[in-house]
């Protein structure tokens, strides 16, 4: 997978978390300890997490990196 492709799965399972969760962008930056707008990119496509943010994605909502990324289904 190409890295806009993975930019786009990791997109759409983060909308699909956040809205199945019901909490809103701001929420989930502030529990990750990012700003909104970092979270807004990840949700649009525009950026992918680095390490640490990614780890503390994990743990938040105890989702492997694995998955995040689209290495698993």
């Amino acid at each position: 997978m190409d890295d806009k492709a993975v930019r786009n799965l990791f997109s759409m399972r983060l909308s699909a978390f956040l809205k199945n969760r019901g909490t809103s962008q701001c929420r989930f930056a502030k529990s990750i300890g990012v700003s909104e707008s970092t979270v807004s990119a990840y949700a649009k496509g525009q950026r992918l997490p680095g390490y640490n943010v990614l780890r503390d994605i994990c743990r938040e909502t105890g989702v492997s990196a694995d998955w995040w990324l689209g290495l698993v289904r």
